[in-house]
């Protein structure tokens, strides 16, 4: 009997062993499974990561395209251009690839771009990305510095206004005009006793106490004098400022041609015909206008490089008609004052975009755009590597329009009025995203794998 009951024991006992190794094989196969799974999952999530990686790989490519304006290595279609490449960089047993389409635009382009991934199982993951860009512009700031804006003496005033809506006047005046400065140091904007109707950017931190007196005011028109709203204070700022490119101006019209057989413009000349739809290209040594009826006289759009440097003093005067236009290259030194407010520089149109400097050198601080006299000066001054210096502006100067310096200096009185028109000025400035989305709805997703019908749906 007791034998009978061992092995009844010994049964039961190796009945249940078994029992419980089927269990933990069952819980083992279980957790494999879904460890398996997990993997497969996490594998999954990690290509198509991966994947919108690619695509966004393909949008800055297309985005070089662009900013190039070298198509090499694309395929041209009648709305744009179509890229298709690889990516041997994924590795881990997978291949990758990269489709782009740049839609043919010279200021808002469209990109779209297809990020793929074919696994070691043959299984190919993709996603999609449509971006809508435009060009931003390099005045959307009054006054932008690379290093200082220094603000000397009593009543200097910056505000702005929009040409759009009509002529400067104390009804059209806004509160609008930005001061803005890429350095680092809050010693970098002094403003001193300046009235800044505006904003004020900086890159790094900004004082109140080091940067303005007592009697600078910074806010809104109707604020009382002296007071300081630091909510128009903007901290860590950043601004794209590519350096000017010399144009190619060896195949432009010399002046010598039309101007006596002198390369140098220093008595009356017209330049420029009012019919005429491009602009007209000329070349010159310099320019140096200083007694009375020296006038350069601009009649049509026209664009201008001057090798040397620039001077307009006295009763010298370049006069911008109401037909006029000029887009003025200076590769050294530029100064425009005039003795009285009809001479210096004669903007008839009353519209900054209409005269446009650009100083060429490519040298920091290494040299100057001077703007002085009583009398009103409408331009746009992009000079990333020169000290700009606005002054002796009496009862009656300013500047009305935009200026990009490495230094910029105000006194004597002047004032600046920013034209907020010119924040729509496209070009220059970069890309501005308008529009990102990730394409996913069967209905939305583009024909990457046909460019003829990719084309088609741009």
């Amino acid at each position: 009997m007791k034998g009978k009951s061992l092995r009844n024991k010994t049964g039961s006992a190796m009945v249940a062993a078994i029992f419980v190794a089927v269990v933990i094989g069952l819980w083992m196969a279980a957790a494999m499974q879904s460890s398996f799974t997990e993997y497969k999952m996490s594998t999954r999530y990690l290509n198509m990561q991966n994947a919108l990686n690619l695509a966004e790989s393909g949008l800055e490519e297309g985005v070089r395209g662009f900013n190039d304006g070298s198509w090499s290595g694309w395929t041209a279609y009648s709305n744009g251009y179509y890229k298709s490449m690889t990516a041997p960089w994924v590795g881990n047993g997978t291949t990758g690839e990269i489709k782009i389409f740049v839609s043919k635009s010279t200021t808002s382009p469209t990109i779209a771009a297809e990020g793929s991934l074919t696994g070691a199982d043959g299984r190919t993951l993709s996603r999609q990305i449509k971006v809508d860009l435009s060009s931003s512009s390099l005045f959307a700031n009054g006054l932008l510095a690379r290093r200082n804006v220094i603000m000397n003496g009593n009543g200097v005033t910056v505000d702005s206004w929009d040409s759009r809506v009509g002529n400067y006047s104390s009804s059209t005046r806004a509160s609008n005009g930005n001061v803005a400065s890429l350095a680092l140091l809050n010693t970098d904007i002094l403003l001193n006793n300046a009235d800044i109707y505006g904003y004020i950017s900086v890159g790094g931190t900004f004082d109140v106490n080091a940067s303005f007196h007592r009697n600078g005011t910074l806010g809104e028109w109707g604020d009382a004098g002296g007071s300081k709203d630091l909510t128009r204070v903007t901290e860590d700022f950043y601004a794209e400022l590519p350096p000017v490119v010399t144009p190619s101006y060896g195949s432009w019209t010399d002046v010598s041609t039309i101007n006596g057989g002198s390369s140098d413009i220093n008595d009356a000349l017209t330049l420029g015909n009012p019919l005429d739809t491009s602009p007209a290209r000329y070349q010159a040594e310099r320019i140096n206008l200083s007694g009375n009826g020296d006038n350069l006289v601009i009649d049509g759009p026209v664009e201008l490089y001057v090798r040397r440097n620039v001077s307009i003093s006295g009763k010298g005067t370049i006069r911008i008609t109401p037909n006029g236009s000029l887009t003025l290259y200076s590769a050294e030194s530029l100064s425009i004052s005039g003795n009285g407010s009809a001479y210096g520089m004669q903007n008839e149109t009353m519209k900054a975009e209409k005269f446009m400097i650009y100083n060429t050198t490519p040298y920091e601080g290494g040299t100057s755009v001077d703007v002085g006299g009583n009398g009103l000066v409408y331009a746009v001054i992009y000079a990333p590597n020169s000290n700009v210096h606005l002054h002796g502006g009496g009862s009656g100067g300013s500047v009305s329009g935009a200026i990009v310096g490495y230094e910029i200096t105000l006194s004597g009185g002047y004032e600046f009025h920013y034209d907020e028109a010119l924040a729509d000025l496209a070009g220059g400035g970069g890309l501005n995203i308008d529009f990102w989305r990730e394409l996913k709805a069967v209905g939305e997703r583009l024909p990457f794998g046909d460019p003829v019908a990719l084309n088609a749906s741009f």
